[in-house]
């Protein structure tokens, strides 16, 4: 009886500790740099400009990479696809198609105006790049 009850309290210590610890090696929430209003993204050595992009609901975005990066990159959202299209694969010599951006967001449903992340993936196996994505507002 008195082992069980040591036997739950080091696993009960085990845990609380484990739980403590995991604070220490959680990711930091990504802080975009800047916020633009636009309708193309362009990539440039795995740095999407402008960071945090914003675009009306039912507005176009497009993404282009700069002169002199040789990578291609296929742009992959992580919570929900805005442009209801296939990831965009995009490289210099292949541009990226113009792509519809929609998620129901209007005044009178606020809630579906959102912030939309993404990851920039390097078709070169590099380190896949963070971007806070797309800010979808309301149309005028």
């Amino acid at each position: 009886m008195l082992r069980s009850r040591i036997w739950r309290c080091l696993l009960l210590l085990a845990t609380l500790l484990g739980v403590a610890g995991c604070t220490n090696n959680a990711v930091p929430a990504y802080k975009y740099k800047n916020e633009a209003k636009a309708n193309k993204v362009i990539i440039d050595h795995c740095v999407a400009t402008p960071d945090l992009v914003t675009v009306q609901e039912n507005d176009t975005l497009h993404w282009e990479v700069a002169t002199g990066d040789p990578e291609t990159y296929t742009v992959a959202f992580t919570t929900r696809n805005v442009i209801h299209d296939a990831p965009p694969v995009v490289s210099l010599k292949s541009p990226d198609k113009i792509h519809k951006v929609s998620n129901g967001c209007n005044t009178a449903t606020p809630g579906s105006c959102d912030k939309f992340p993404y990851l920039l993936l390097p078709s070169s196996g590099a380190d896949r790049c963070p971007d806070p994505g797309v800010h979808i507002v309301p149309s005028n």
